[in-house]
């Protein structure tokens, strides 16, 4: 594990192979070791970097102030990686990182692949979505149970329709160390009540975008995708079979096979 000091904080990461960055960006929640399986299952030739967004993981100091922060921590971390554009991997929450930093430094960023982006949520609700958050804030102010709070929220986002999600089958590292940033997920989630970035903001973005869809996962991010989609309309629209919300985590080696179509 590496670090980088960043504006308040230290963000770990990792680097595996060498070459041209691809850098992943992980959702509200998760954290660097998710993709461990996708980068297991993509060919040599690049340099595959995962990080842990401040708040989150293995990173330290305080916590994002706005969601615009993350991104730069992000440019802060392509900089140091490469003289050059990265190609940015990015999922849920992480994918309106990626967004903001491609509209606003697009000198570093190649190209983007997004995995079901949770943006505008807002604009688009669904009964399901405003149960789930309802239920969190409840157990978290009322019962005073954080940890279950989150755990609910994680179960909810990553159902499927098959009745099954993608948090029970995680590693418990992965659980144990998703738990343990409540109070990032519990933040993140309201600033993104902001619809950020601004759809002229994101309507600036200029390089490549694929978005990639899970098939049976929770119809409000299936509605956040085609909004994207909208406002990009240059953008590639790829589906991947058999997949809730988290498609990295549910079908690793089909997510991998997109990206590296990509590359």
């Amino acid at each position: 594990m590496r670090t980088l000091s960043v504006d308040g904080g230290v963000l770990a990461y990792d680097v595996d192979g060498a070459g041209s960055p691809v850098v992943f960006v992980h959702g509200t929640g998760t954290h660097r070791l998710t993709f461990g399986p996708v980068i297991e299952s993509l060919p040599d030739g690049q340099a595959f970097v995962t990080y842990d967004r401040r708040g989150f993981g293995a990173s330290r100091g305080a916590l994002a102030r706005h969601l615009a922060q993350h991104a730069d921590d992000l440019a802060a971390l392509v900089r140091v990686l490469a003289s050059g554009p990265a190609t940015v991997v990015a999922q849920s929450g992480g994918a309106v990182v990626a967004l903001q930093l491609a509209a606003t430094r697009p000198e570093l960023v190649r190209q983007l692949v997004l995995a079901e982006p949770v943006l505008h949520m807002a604009r688009v609700p669904s009964a399901s979505a405003l149960r789930a958050l309802a239920a969190m804030q409840a157990r978290r102010f009322l019962q005073r149970k954080s940890a279950a709070a989150v755990v609910g929220f994680y179960r909810w986002s990553s159902w499927r329709r098959d009745g099954t999600n993608a948090y029970d089958l995680c590693p418990e590292e992965w659980q144990r160390v998703a738990e343990e940033h409540a109070d990032a997920v519990f933040r993140e989630l309201r600033q993104m009540l902001v619809p950020f970035p601004s759809a002229r903001t994101i309507g600036r973005i200029a390089c490549p975008v694929t978005l990639v869809i899970g098939d049976i996962g929770q119809p409000v991010f299936h509605r956040t995708t085609r909004l994207t989609a909208r406002l990009l309309p240059h953008a590639n629209t790829v589906s991947v079979a058999d997949s809730g919300h988290l498609i990295a985590m549910d079908q690793p080696a089909a997510f991998a096979a997109v990206v590296a179509d990509l590359l």
